[in-house]
């Protein structure tokens, strides 16, 4: 009688555990409704690819919150449909890929979402280029580098490494004046003599002017790369 009891009680206990995390498991959480709905725009390109890829993510919430698909609802960019996607890593989005050559210039993206509210936002795309030629070989001293195609003002992060273990390598942003940059012999002394990965990226991120109480913003980013060997 006792082992029977002692066997019942562990069954009744794995069958109300079992139970409850079913309960808890099909709970499900209520959807953000349209105007929570936060717009996560990127926009890339980068030298030596012909293709500009833009993806158009549509958040719960805010920017951190989980993908959602709008749909019914629609996305067109410069008044073309773009479809929408899907993977395991990253959920619903929506992406299209473009020409450069067709693509530098002025765009827009329009959604309109469920409820059929229509949101539209224009963006400006241009890469830039390096006006001079980085040599195969640069000494240790100041690095001047000449562009073609950005403003006054802009801003370009700039991330140079080398091969070894010991160096610390160049992860920062500058701002360019009159299209010329400046790497200074004290910024390359955080780099060993050798091979040298140089990568420019102007960083883009403006707030979008339409978009639901939730919010949204477009990331625009076009990057170079060279590389080098540096040298005392």
């Amino acid at each position: 009688m006792n082992s029977l009891i002692k066997n019942f009680f562990p069954a009744i206990s794995l069958s109300a555990f079992v139970s409850m995390a079913g309960c808890f498991g099909s709970a499900s959480r209520d959807k953000a409704e349209p105007e929570q709905i936060y717009f996560d725009y990127k926009v890339t390109g980068e030298e030596g690819n012909d293709s500009v890829s833009v993806v158009l993510k549509f958040k719960e919430y805010d920017e951190f919150g989980p993908a959602v698909s709008i749909e019914p609802g629609t996305v067109t960019l410069d008044g073309r449909p773009v479809p929408a996607d899907s993977s395991s890593m990253t959920g619903p989005y929506y992406a299209a890929h473009r020409h450069i050559r067709e693509f530098t210039g002025r765009h827009t993206i329009q959604v309109i979402l469920p409820d059929d509210k229509k949101y539209e936002d224009e963006f400006y795309f241009r890469p830039f280029s390096v006006r001079s030629g980085i040599s195969d070989t640069i000494h240790r001293s100041r690095l001047l580098l000449e562009f073609e195609g950005l403003d006054k003002n802009d801003i370009v992060r700039i991330l140079m490494t080398d091969t070894s273990f010991t160096g610390e390598g160049i992860n920062r942003v500058d701002t360019v004046w009159n299209n010329k940059l400046t790497i200074t012999r004290n910024a390359l002394s955080y780099l060993e003599n050798g091979p040298i990965n140089l990568e420019l990226v102007r960083e883009q991120e403006m707030p979008l002017r339409n978009a639901t109480d939730a919010g949204g913003a477009i990331s625009i980013f076009y990057s170079i790369r060279r590389e080098f060997w540096l040298k005392d």
